[in-house]
């Protein structure tokens, strides 16, 4: 069994090996075993990270991952945020009604076309501020918010395919609004279209049993909705995972994204394609917001992922074809590893006691 991937063969159930003492520490200590794991890498993506991340990247992983947030470094990464050029220049375009782009008419486009191109452009504004530490107690990022709830009709669906549905309902979780009525309702619709092999069609309109189900739109279904505490704990949610991982690798289960090769496309963003992107590494996300007890295919999954970091520390946006490496999926692999290397460590802590 693979643990990290610079263990001796003969110091792998170690306890000591993962900064634990058999005699003293009757469980691992998360933090010590994740600095472990750090160090068992080529390099170390914190210190990579601090040192040449971005002012959003230092942040999160400031707040996230070291779980500081009152050091001076902090507050000044948090100052500076307000200032961050994409982030200002982004505001700086919005217009009066809290959008970016007018909703006015356009030739040989029907009024419910244009609603959803405006629509989604919207969704993408939000996004990209939330990506860049952008919350609430900023007014326009309020307004913005406001302006997309308003886009949903009065049984809580609103336009684009049935992924830019969650998609609204995670970037509600992630600001705080779960608990409005309208994000509420937009919930609704998601489980009402679940297949009950718990995968989704790409259309709310594709309820029927005959419908075809699309894989990596249940990915992001079940990615965005698993942000929430609440949400995560629901039968359908369980289904969901329990049919991403039955067809974990396989191919032709989309329309969209149809071969092997998606799986390796660890890049997400704001808009689609890149919106259903993110491979193996967003199933392991999902895993990780659902607590997922450790098991074989999970470790496999987890030796794989380490073993795609890259010389220079990061890890590809592309398995294969990304040389230069992607701060964003850097920081994601750290979320991941922060949850399961204490796991790891735990289960070799087990067998280390029952060998002895």
């Amino acid at each position: 069994m693979k643990l990290f991937a610079l263990a001796p063969i003969e110091s792998r159930f170690e306890p000591r090996y993962y900064g634990l003492d058999s005699k003293t520490v009757p469980t691992p200590n998360r933090y010590q075993v994740f600095y472990q794991w750090r160090q068992s890498l080529r390099k170390d993506p914190v210190d990579l990270l601090l040192k040449s991340g971005s002012l959003p990247v230092r942040f999160f992983l400031l707040r996230d991952i070291l779980r500081d947030r009152t050091s001076p470094d902090f507050k000044a990464i948090k100052h500076n945020l307000r200032k961050y050029q994409p982030r200002r220049r982004l505001l700086a375009q919005q217009l009066a009604d809290g959008t970016w782009s007018p909703q006015a008419d356009i030739p040989n486009l029907a009024p419910e076309k244009v609603a959803t191109l405006a629509f989604l452009d919207q969704l993408e504004k939000v996004h990209t501020l939330l990506d860049l530490g952008t919350t609430l107690q900023q007014e326009k990022m309020k307004k913005a918010m406001i302006r997309l709830l308003k886009f949903g009709n009065e049984d809580g669906v609103f336009p684009g395919r049935i992924y830019h549905q969650a998609q609204l309902v995670y970037l509600a979780i992630q600001l705080g609004l779960d608990q409005n009525p309208i994000v509420q309702r937009a919930e609704q619709p998601l489980f009402r279209s679940q297949h009950k092999n718990g995968s989704w069609p790409l259309d709310l309109d594709d309820m029927g049993s005959d419908s075809e189900s699309c894989y990596w739109t249940t990915m992001q279904i079940t990615w965005s909705l698993a942000h929430s505490s609440k949400l995560r704990k629901r039968k359908g949610l369980e289904r969901a995972l329990g049919y991403l991982r039955e067809h974990y690798l396989e191919e032709g289960l989309s329309p969209i994204l149809p071969t092997k090769e998606a799986w390796d496309h660890f890049h997400v963003g704001p808009s689609s394609p890149a919106l259903l992107h993110g491979g193996t590494l967003r199933l392991l996300e999902i895993l990780r917001l659902m607590d997922a007890p450790l098991d074989r295919p999970i470790r496999k999954m987890l030796n794989w992922l380490q073993d795609q970091q890259l010389p220079n520390g990061h890890w590809p946006a592309i398995v294969g074809r990304d040389r230069r490496g992607d701060e964003s999926v850097t920081l994601r692999v750290l979320y991941v590893f922060q949850h399961f290397a204490p796991k790891q460590a735990a289960a070799a802590y087990e067998e280390y006691d029952q060998y002895e």
